[in-house]
């Protein structure tokens, strides 16, 4: 049998760059920050922290959640996006309808 060949969007390219985009800017950062020390290591660190705000802010905005159990579509906030366990395609969240707790489907937000 054959392997369900994922369909790349548009969404899941721009992901990608944004996440190439982080991962330069820290190494970039890191490079030319660390040897200036104390403020250098800071500068890094509020890089980092912003870089990763903004890569979470935007896919909360983007992605919504099926629950398993009464099939019902439903958006988390940031703070459940960051802190959630997570498998690459589930959450494992409470779904605000039926107030089961289970692993939600990942699906790209209406």
């Amino acid at each position: 049998m054959k392997k369900a060949e994922k369909k790349i969007t548009k969404r899941d390219v721009i992901t990608g760059v944004f996440l190439a985009l982080y991962a330069a800017a820290v190494i970039v950062g890191g490079v030319f920050l660390i040897p200036r020390g104390g403020l250098g290591i800071l500068g890094l660190f509020g890089i980092m922290i912003l870089g990763l705000i903004l890569l979470v802010t935007w896919h909360s905005i983007k992605y919504a959640y099926i629950c398993k159990e009464c099939k019902s579509q439903f958006n988390i906030n940031f703070y459940k996006d960051l802190f959630a366990p997570q498998t690459t395609t589930t959450k494992y969240l409470k779904c605000p309808k039926c107030g089961t707790r289970t692993w939600a489907k990942e699906v790209a937000r209406n």
